[in-house]
């Protein structure tokens, strides 16, 4: 029987701070290595957070720079498989990625393919549909992000390949304007916007509706907010082949919730 330990991880990212967005998850991927995890994800553009504006895109790194750099001398101080979302730049323009950070030194990214409005105007470039498997402990490896989780032929292309476990990156939240604070929750009105708001996680939920689905997932959300109007309510979870859930961040909608957190749990395939 082969066994990996996953850890899900989501930090507060902030729009233009990528050092302190690093220096968040560096505090995450500590914590995770001292339970022993083997492969940690973070969320959809964690390390730049999901902000789409000039001036964000602005600090767009191609892969080999500073930001992948750093992750890199992590994954091999941690003996870690480091997977973190950031702004990816190449020759083609800039990417919404997915970074792949080995022990041994090797780097890879997977490029988002399926583009929101907020990412077609930003002129966001679409990666490829089909993945590249990568093995940890012997467990074949896939990363998709966010909106590539409605792509049919991507699911179809893991399938093929025999993909075990799929780690997905995803940035879902919502608007400043209705979030609450822990004041809001002492009130009547509060406490009722809370439980009709309170966001319930997709997974195992959505794994449920795909019969064909035969892989373990991790998932992790975005944490923060553009600084602008969105926000985003993090909520990670980890569930085994048999769609049964083994770890668990709940999101929320209270801003005074807001924590940096890794959740984990050892997988059996």
């Amino acid at each position: 029987m082969k066994s990996i330990h996953v850890g899900v991880s989501q930090i507060q990212s902030k729009a233009m701070d990528v050092q302190g967005n690093l220096l968040r998850m560096h505090k995450q991927i500590q914590a995770a290595s001292i339970s022993g995890v083997e492969i940690i994800l973070f969320a959809e553009t964690c390390i730049h957070a999901y902000c789409l504006y000039p001036e964000n895109l602005a600090l767009a790194e191609p892969l080999g720079g500073p930001i992948t750099m750093q992750l890199s001398r992590w994954a091999k101080q941690y003996e870690m498989v480091i997977l973190a979302g950031m702004l990816e730049k190449s020759d083609l323009g800039i990417h919404n990625s997915h970074i792949i950070a080995h022990p041994d030194g090797r780097l890879n990214s997977v490029r988002k393919n399926n583009m929101t409005e907020f990412e077609i105007n930003a002129r966001i470039v679409p990666g490829k549909i089909e993945r590249e498997p990568f093995s940890v402990n012997g467990i074949l490896c896939s990363v998709i992000v966010c909106a590539d989780s409605g792509v049919e032929a991507i699911y179809d292309d893991m399938n093929e390949k025999g993909v075990e476990l799929v780690f997905m990156g995803t940035a879902g939240g919502g608007y400043r304007k209705d979030y609450l604070t822990e004041a809001d929750m002492a009130t009547t009105e509060g406490m009722m916007v809370y439980m009709e708001n309170r966001a319930v996680n997709p997974w195992p939920n959505g794994l449920a509706q795909k019969k064909d689905f035969r892989m373990a997932m991790a998932a992790a959300n975005a944490h923060g907010d553009d600084g602008v109007f969105m926000t985003h309510q993090g909520g990670c979870s980890i569930v085994d082949k048999n769609r049964v859930l083994r770890a668990e961040i709940r999101n929320t909608i209270v801003v005074d919730h807001f924590l940096d957190q890794t959740a984990h749990a050892i997988l059996f395939f």
